[in-house]
This record gives structure tokens, sequence and C-alpha cells, in this order.
């Protein structure tokens, strides 16, 4: 999405003191160290840089539009339980890690079998608690 007419076209359809907010959440969840470790090592692999350099520029977007009287993020966690099996399963549907094997990377490519190795060697079969990570920006016309 080009930055400038969606943010343009953002502030022609608000009223005065309308309020716009759109949220992401940020990849991997937190679960335990190594774990985490392995994920980011998937999302690598997937080619994307783990620090999202083009989500830290959202709210300097909308700042520096000038069509906004007010503009902040504001972040939330939600936990949430899952059992080994289904978080093993998580970088699956992790879009670019998902577009990669679509395009012939195998699991090994991507490091899904170690991700699925600490998965399994540190997480219990049945509970787990995993921690998303939520950015909401909020700008006010």
């Amino acid at each position: 999405l080009d930055a400038e007419p969606a943010i343009a076209e953002i502030a022609r359809i608000l009223r005065p003191g309308g309020l716009f907010a759109a949220y992401d959440y940020d990849w991997p969840p937190l679960i335990g160290w190594e774990v985490d470790a392995a994920f980011l090592r998937v999302i690598e692999a997937a080619g994307v840089d783990p620090s999202r350099p083009e989500k830290a520029r959202h709210v300097q977007n909308l700042t520096e539009s000038g069509r906004f009287r007010a503009v902040r993020e504001v972040f939330l966690h939600a936990r949430q339980v899952a059992r080994a099996a289904e978080i093993a399963q998580l970088p699956r549907v992790f879009g670019p890690a998902a577009r990669r094997l679509g395009e012939g990377a195998t699991e090994h490519d991507l490091g899904l079998d170690r991700f699925e190795g600490a998965v399994s060697g540190c997480l219990n079969p049945d509970a787990n608690m995993m921690w998303w990570s939520y950015r909401i920006r909020v700008a006010v016309k």
C-alpha cells in the first residue's frame, strides 16, 4: 500500500474530529526464548527483516502528512493458550514463509524442522502461553 495516497484518502473521508485507527500484530508471538529464536530464524529465512522497519514508518507517515491534529501509537498484548502442535504450525501460516513454501522452498530451507524440534523439546504438549503484541495507530482529523 502506497502511504501517501492511502493517507490522503483516509483524511478525505474523515469528518473533522474523526478518528482513524489501524492495527497489526508482530510476529512471532512470545512463547519462550528457544522457540522464539527458532521462529525468528524462520522469519529471516523467509526473507523478512524481523525488526519490520516498514512498520516503524506508519506513525511518521501519518504525522508528516500534516492531515491530522493528533497521531499516536499504542501497544496492546493478548495472551493465548495453545497446544505445542498448534504452535508448531504457526510459521506455516506466516505469509512470507507460506509463500516461500509455495515457491518450492523446503522445510529445511526455512528452518521449520529446527523450529518444530524447539517446540517439541521445550513446550508442554497440552498447554503453553503465547503473547501476541499489537500496534494500534490512531489519528484524529
